[in-house]
């Protein structure tokens, strides 16, 4: 059921907007110039402005980059392969090859990293994006009413639901199998606001790490202005739920020796949203272990993530509301922890 979330606070508001210049990007010359041959590698020719929305910048800001490819023998113009009534500027038009240089020198860039797609954006620039875009809805006992009339609950438990979903505090809902508990958490982040603005993928000094995954981020179809950065993806506020098979490695960020960038860890998906923890209690990490993964974060807002590839860890953001969900009895999940 959809529910329409309840108005916010006036807060600033985040949207992404496509870099003019090169350095406007957050990537040097030299990192657009691998990503630009990687994407040419796979497919060539390419005609300008097709090569610069692989990568879904402005043409103008792979310019310098393109230029040095050229120069460096790595690709070379084939004349136009589009009319000029299809762009507005006519280096946009010209038509691109790899050459055999080029190959190689791609083999040589895809061996230490195969992400291949839109270019990262700067981790300085999503730690902005968290922190713009925290909720800051009024949920009142009329909104969360709203929210849960389909469920037969107490007065008494929607009182109680007020407080924590307005701060966006740790929520820990016990009882029997099919009484509501995951309900209950997924009626909590459509209250929790508007959509929100992720990127397809972060640049961690020099290291990628993708976030933005089809399963837990539901992407909205919108006009945007013609100033808006396609590096970015609006998507409902998050509910990312992780059952019985969540471990504590499943919260650092993942490295795929295969594809040599990161993928971000489950509860980074979250950020915006909502966090689920299912059947707390019954995975193979202990209560104890996976709270003490967790309380740096539940406590500052900032969770601490280890590159274990790259040897060096970053201090991210974390902006999601933590649900805890048990039919255990909750004595002995913290005696334990």
């Amino acid at each position: 059921m959809a529910i329409q979330p309840p108005p916010q606070a006036t807060t600033p508001q985040f949207f992404p907007i496509a870099p003019a210049r090169t350095e406007d990007s957050g990537l040097p010359v030299a990192r657009l110039a691998d990503l630009l041959l990687k994407h040419i590698y796979f497919k060539s020719p390419m005609s300008a402005k097709d090569w610069a929305a692989a990568l879904c910048l402005p043409y103008q800001t792979v310019t310098p980059a393109i230029q040095s490819l050229v120069e460096q023998g790595w690709a070379q113009t084939i004349g136009r392969m589009a009319g000029p009534s299809q762009s507005h500027d006519f280096g946009e038009t010209l038509g691109y090859l790899i050459t055999d240089p080029g190959r190689l020198r791609a083999r040589d860039v895809l061996a230490r990293d195969h992400y291949v797609g839109p270019a990262p954006v700067p981790f300085a620039q999503y730690d902005v994006s968290v922190r713009t875009q925290v909720s800051q809805a009024d949920v009142t006992a009329a909104w969360l009413t709203r929210a849960l009339q389909h469920l037969t609950l107490s007065p008494d438990l929607l009182v109680q639901l007020g407080p924590p979903v307005n701060a966006r505090a740790p929520l820990f809902l016990y009882g029997a199998p099919g009484n509501g508990k995951t309900t209950i958490a997924e009626a909590c982040a459509e209250l929790l606001g508007e959509p929100i603005f992720i990127p397809y993928a972060i640049d961690i000094e020099g290291q990628v790490m993708r976030l933005y995954d089809p399963l837990h981020h539901q992407r909205i179809q919108r006009q945007m202005p013609g100033n808006f950065d396609p590096r970015w993806v609006l998507v409902k506020r998050p509910f990312v739920k992780a059952g019985g098979e969540l471990t504590t490695s499943q919260l650092s960020p993942s490295f795929d020796p295969l594809m040599r960038y990161y993928e971000a860890p489950i509860h980074l998906k979250a950020n915006g949203g909502i966090f689920l923890l299912d059947d707390f209690g019954r995975q193979d990490s202990s209560p104890r272990a996976l709270l003490n993964r967790l309380i740096v974060a539940l406590e500052r807002r900032i969770d601490y993530l280890t590159l274990a590839g790259a040897g060096m860890a970053v201090g991210s953001p974390f902006e999601a509301m933590v649900v805890f969900s048990t039919n255990l009895e909750p004595g002995s999940l913290f005696d334990e922890a």
